[in-house]
């Protein structure tokens, strides 16, 4: 759509229609903070698509729009999710981590009961694991001993690869984790925070490559975000701050 110009004819008008129910990450008026991120789960990557006759279907991105809609903690957003059939969109499969104002976090994972990811290849047959930031000892000794969470886009509960196989963004969980765990997974601030998405953004990161289409950054207390378009992390005209509590929306510098 132009930029310049007024919404105008079908499509476009369909567009921002739909546009709020595709969100990739988001916080709402409670504190409560949301993102998806793709778990490349089965030997082609199978997208996970439950079928319990007694719930109701959701799509993915529908879901994320739900929890920051309707939860006001980590624990309302879970109980939606469990309410509820996820079939994954765009043929690939996600996993979310939710975090709410009190500290409390969770990665939810749509995994089968047993098996790996070369035999993950039944959307039909997963079921939904949380692991909270308080009770995750069972993930390994960093999860057991930090207690803040990160993700990237690897499965992580235990035993589902195989020593060799390729876990995808593993590289980047282990930068995040070095860089939380040397200041006690405490930020001084949004800035600092920031510079840890800058260091992993998929363009640069490990030879490049890939593609970080936005990084932002949500201070759940202030509800209020930071937010930086492709990269461009050294462009103040790229950066912008917004605040839920006034609705305010500012460039950065």
């Amino acid at each position: 759509m132009d930029i310049d110009k007024d919404v105008t004819g079908l499509m476009n008008k369909i567009t921002c229609l739909a546009a709020p129910f595709a969100p990739l990450d988001g916080i709402n008026d409670a504190g409560v903070a949301c993102g998806i991120y793709m778990s490349y789960q089965g030997e082609e990557t199978v997208a996970t698509n439950q079928c319990d006759p007694d719930k109701p279907d959701i799509t993915s991105t529908t879901m994320l729009r739900m929890i920051l809609d309707y939860a006001d903690d980590v624990d309302e957003a879970v109980e939606l999710v469990r309410s509820y059939n996820l079939h994954d969109s765009a043929n690939t499969s996600f996993h979310y981590m939710v975090a709410d104002a009190t500290g409390k976090s969770a990665i939810l994972e749509w995994v089968p009961e047993n098996g790996t990811d070369k035999t993950d290849n039944d959307g039909t047959a997963r079921k939904l694991v949380v692991h909270y930031n308080m009770g995750d000892e069972y993930l390994g000794e960093r999860e057991a001993n930090a207690d803040f969470q990160w993700i990237t886009n690897f499965i992580l509960r235990p035993d589902y690869y195989e020593d060799g196989d390729e876990k995808a963004g593993d590289d980047r969980y282990d930068r995040i984790y070095e860089r939380l765990n040397a200041t006690n997974g405490v930020v001084e601030n949004e800035t600092a925070a920031m510079d840890i998405l800058k260091e992993i953004g998929r363009r640069s990161w490990n030879g490049g490559g890939g593609v970080t289409v936005h990084s932002a950054v949500y201070n759940l207390t202030k509800k209020s975000v930071l937010w930086v378009a492709n990269e461009n992390y050294g462009d103040k005209t790229a950066a912008y701050e917004y605040s839920l509590a006034t609705g305010e929306l500012k460039q950065v510098g």
